[in-house]
C-alpha cells in the first residue's frame, strides 16, 4: 500500500490514538474511523508493566477507553456521538 503508515499492533499511547481518531473524524472517512477505534481499543486495553505505568498514563488510557465505548455505541446507531466525547478526545490529544 503506497503511503500507508506501518504501526505495530498495540503500540502507541492514548494521546496518539486520540490524535488519530480526531483526524479520522475530521476526514469524514467512516472506514478509517472504525479502523482507528479498533486500534485505540487494543491500546487502551493493553496492560503495561507496573514500572512503565504512571497515574497520568493510566488515567489517559481509562478516559480513552470510555470515549471509545461511547463512540462504538454511536456507530452502532444506539445513540449519537456526543460533543463531549469529541471535546474529551481533543483534550486528550493535546496532552503532553
Amino acid at each position: 500500500m503506497h503511503g500507508a503508515e506501518v504501526v505495530e499492533i498495540g503500540s502507541g499511547s492514548a494521546v496518539e490514538c486520540s490524535r488519530r481518531l480526531l483526524s479520522a473524524i475530521d476526514g469524514g472517512n467512516l472506514k478509517a474511523l472504525k479502523r482507528e477505534l479498533a486500534r485505540a481499543s487494543r491500546i487502551s486495553g493493553t496492560l503495561l508493566p507496573n514500572r512503565a505505568q504512571s497515574a497520568l498514563i493510566e488515567e489517559q488510557r481509562e478516559l480513552l477507553g470510555a470515549i471509545i465505548e461511547r463512540m462504538n455505541l454511536s456507530l452502532a446507531g444506539y445513540e449519537p456521538c456526543s460533543k463531549e466525547a469529541i471535546l474529551l478526545l481533543g483534550h486528550l490529544a493535546n496532552a503532553a
